[in-house]
């Protein structure tokens, strides 16, 4: 609970010096769950950056996280990409 807490601010002081039209993306790669609190901190996360102008894009959301997104229906509410590697 204090991880997914210390990361919203930490989230919330980026984009609070971030310029408009920037892209924030967070990379979920490795994990493979969230909490109701990384939720809701995401959700916060989410309306400040909109606010302030800036694109927030989850990245590599695993499928059993991605599952709690859809059954909350806050899947809608995001932005999510895949990264490919390429060597």
């Amino acid at each position: 609970i204090g991880a997914a807490r210390q990361l919203g601010s930490h989230l919330s002081d980026i984009i609070e010096e971030g310029a408009d039209g920037t892209r924030l993306s967070l990379d979920f790669q490795g994990v493979d769950r969230i909490t109701s609190v990384g939720l809701n901190e995401l959700i916060g996360i989410n309306s400040q950056a909109r606010s302030q102008g800036v694109q927030l894009v989850l990245m590599n959301v695993c499928d059993s996280v991605r599952g709690v997104f859809a059954l909350t229906r806050l899947e809608r509410m995001f932005e999510f990409h895949s990264s490919t590697v390429t060597a």
